[in-house]
Parts: structure tokens; sequence; C-alpha cells
């Protein structure tokens, strides 16, 4: 589990999952091609701060959207 410190308490947050059967969220740049072949993708998964509650979405391969 991938852990980092929180920006509003100093707590720990933790890497979780959006509930959609997959790891994290699909993001697609727009500027791809058609919805099922668009390879400008990357997937963004949440840290949530296990003791304020905040909450970070991070993209796992940025770059990846150009």
């Amino acid at each position: 589990m991938k852990e980092k410190d929180c920006e509003k308490c100093g707590k720990k947050m933790i890497e979780c999952y959006a509930d959609q059967g997959l790891k994290g969220i699909l993001v697609k740049n727009p500027q791809g091609e058609t919805l099922f072949k668009n390879k400008k993708h990357t997937r963004i998964n949440p840290y949530v701060c296990v003791n304020c509650g905040y909450v970070e979405w991070y993209a796992r391969n940025p770059k990846d959207l150009i």
C-alpha cells in the first residue's frame, strides 16, 4: 500500500481505489481517437487521510495523456 503525508493535518494518507470494479478511474484525453480506441489515457487514484478525511487524486501516468 502506498502512503504519503496529508497536506492538511500531517498524518498518514493511504492510496485507495474508486469502486467501479477496476483499480481506479480511467481518464482520457478528449483529443484522442474514438472512445474505445483512445490510447491517450491514465488511471487516477485517490489518497485518503486516515485522520481528517482529506482526499487528493493522482494520475498514475500523466505523460500518457499527451
